[in-house]
């Protein structure tokens, strides 16, 4: 398993920070209902997301 804690507060190239990571809790789909590896969302100046195995 992977420790997800590492990308914590994380600063990204384009300026953005991780402030929240985990695992989803069911399988992620896209808007064409495509299996999905993760989900983002920006927040202010803050990028938070979660992520699943597929």
């Amino acid at each position: 398993m992977i420790d997800l804690g590492q990308f914590v507060d994380l600063r990204l190239h384009c300026g953005f920070v991780i402030k929240a990571v985990g695992f989803a809790e069911r399988p992620l789909l896209d808007a064409l209902e495509r299996a999905a590896v993760a989900q983002t969302r920006i927040v202010g100046g803050s990028f938070a997301g979660s992520s699943t195995r597929v």
